[in-house]
């Protein structure tokens, strides 16, 4: 793999990452491009490193007040990890040989499309509604919250879009449904990277990745995903999430066809 071809997996991964359009279907369909067969998982893996680092940025502050005046959250963090990782340790392996089934990928997207759609509307019916909505959560909407970041283990199922869109439907605050979202995936990957880290410590012996290029494109994730983060933190809060439903439809639908 080469630099230029590294950046633009980093750049695609911070975009589509934090975008509701799902990084992986993306990551599939590049890896597809070019023609990137083995040890896909390895890179994936170091690019959702550099997506992680950007949460940390971003969230910094909420990430301290887990353990002084948000102590409650962090609990349900834990609690909507569980699932996810029952889900992780079953489903893995389906997940991993998926990403070489671009219809399948097509069809997610599809389906990522449709659950924006119907979580963006069921939040903006209840502003029409002026219905109360939770600025907390409850252990039932933390395990379902998980259990859609599960989910989005099947490439073309965004973790974003699918957990957001699970706290809209379950009524919660659309500021508190970013935070929760992303606060979400920090367990979620650190066990991804874990898990993987004995393949990571042998990356030497693989020809098309050096230690330089699986860097690049760590960083090149995380600046990009410090923007999608602001970008998309905008968008929610004005109730637009809806506005993603039209691009993974036509891409799925691409992607379907093409595949």
């Amino acid at each position: 793999m080469t630099i230029i071809q590294s950046i633009l997996f980093g750049l695609l991964q911070g975009l589509t990452e934090f975008l509701p359009i799902s990084s992986s279907g993306h990551l599939t369909a590049l890896y597809h491009f070019f023609g990137v067969e083995e040890h896909r998982l390895l890179f994936t893996i170091c690019l959702h490193i550099g997506t992680l680092v950007a949460v940390f940025i971003f969230f910094w502050g909420d990430i301290l007040s887990l353990f002084s005046t948000q102590k409650k959250l962090g609990i349900l963090i834990i609690i909507g990890s569980v699932p996810t990782a029952i889900m992780a340790f079953f489903l893995s392996a389906l997940a991993e040989r998926l990403f070489a089934e671009v219809k399948v990928v097509g069809v997610m997207l599809m389906i990522t499309g449709v659950w924006l759609a119907i979580g963006s509307t069921m939040s903006s019916r209840r502003n029409l509604a002026s219905s109360a909505k939770s600025t907390s959560l409850k252990v039932w909407q933390a395990l379902l919250i998980g259990i859609s970041q599960g989910a989005a283990l099947i490439p073309g199922i965004s973790r974003s879009g699918a957990t957001i869109s699970t706290a809209l439907l379950c009524g919660t605050e659309r500021g508190l449904s970013i935070r929760y979202s992303f606060l979400l995936s920090i367990p979620a990957i650190l066990g991804a990277f874990l898990y993987q880290l004995k393949e990571i410590n042998q990356a030497a012996i693989y020809p098309e990745f050096t230690f330089f290029t699986l860097l690049i494109g760590a960083i090149a994730a995380m600046l990009t995903g410090l923007v999608s983060l602001r970008v998309l933190s905008k968008i929610i809060i004005k109730g637009k999430l809806h506005y993603f439903t039209p691009y993974c439809l036509a891409a799925g639908l691409f992607l379907f066809l093409a595949g």
